[in-house]
């Protein structure tokens, strides 16, 4: 079906001139008109996913558009490429990093079982900031130091936040990592590390690598 491009901020919301969407002429979020199925399903009646799917006032006052997730590229011959997912991104130092190429990077590291990188908000920063929950059984000084590392060799956007533990991951029925449980675990829950001007610093009070909390 057709679909426009909305011009999409660094906090992941559409970009609204008085309400109304603007329409990105470079990349954007492509939205389309609702499908029948979403029109008289409406997500098994789950609200909260009916409110983030759907769009309003997107060209005219009381429009309902629905949001494919997909931000797109349009190459200017009405062509579109695809670029990322939404959420599927952080700020760091003004540029924008991408989740999936940092967690690409990261199973390259020795020693690393699965990992999650992902988005959160963070009070000190304005934009939202990085995190990458990694399990391992390997040493964490050596696992650190590999980690480094690796981000330092193919990356100039690191994660600001390491969360490291010998647990396996949550995960969903689907077999993916369950990113939403990993968002809502506190940076003092288990061994978490702060990238700063000497490095990865472990955040003082957190708990052992491992620990109960950092996986519940």
């Amino acid at each position: 079906s057709s679909g426009i491009n909305a011009e999409y901020g660094d906090n992941d919301d559409v970009v609204r001139r008085f309400g109304m969407c603007v329409e990105s002429d470079s990349s954007g979020l492509l939205v389309q008109r609702p499908s029948r199925f979403f029109k008289s399903n409406a997500y098994g009646g789950h609200q909260k996913g009916l409110a983030s799917r759907f769009i309003t006032d997107v060209i005219r006052e009381g429009d309902v558009y629905e949001s494919t997730g997909d931000i797109m590229r349009d190459d200017g011959s009405g062509r579109l490429s695809f670029v990322r997912r939404t959420g599927d991104n952080f700020r760091y130092e003004n540029r924008n990093a991408s989740c999936g190429e940092l967690e690409d990077i990261l199973l390259r590291c020795e020693g690393v079982r699965r990992c999650a990188v992902y988005p959160m908000r963070h009070p000190a920063f304005l934009h939202r900031v990085g995190m990458a929950s990694i399990s391992s059984q390997a040493g964490e000084d050596i696992l650190l130091a590999a980690i480094t590392t690796t981000l330092a060799t193919h990356t100039d956007t690191p994660p600001h936040f390491l969360r490291l533990t010998h647990r396996e991951l949550p995960q969903l029925e689907t077999g993916k990592i369950d990113k939403v449980t990993l968002r809502r675990l506190d940076l003092r829950e288990g061994r978490v590390y702060q990238l700063g001007a000497r490095g990865y610093e472990l955040i003082e009070g957190g708990g052992r690598c491992g620990g109960g909390s950092d996986t519940e």
